[in-house]
């Protein structure tokens, strides 16, 4: 129980955090930190349902990282002028 306290805040963390993420760097790192706590839940989770509110915070913490990828600008210029 405490554990997926712990991984809920996780994800509510970098969904706030992404609000002041400025370049691609950081968005990169926020990324890398939600695929591992997705695979932690998953682990967690391997043989029984993951829980409904976890589920939630999962797909918002996504849609946030899509969200806030397509209003930075590109970590590469050059993929601009392709």
């Amino acid at each position: 129980m405490l554990e997926t306290r712990i991984l809920l805040k996780s994800l509510n963390d970098i969904d706030i955090k992404l609000m002041f993420c400025k370049t691609a760097f950081e968005w990169e790192l926020f990324a890398k930190k939600y695929e591992e706590i997705e695979a932690k839940i998953k682990e967690h989770y391997a043989d029984t349902d993951i829980p409904e509110e976890i589920e939630e915070a999962i797909d918002r913490a996504r849609a946030s990282l899509v969200a806030k990828k397509g209003e930075l600008p590109p970590s590469n210029y050059s993929e601009i002028f392709k």
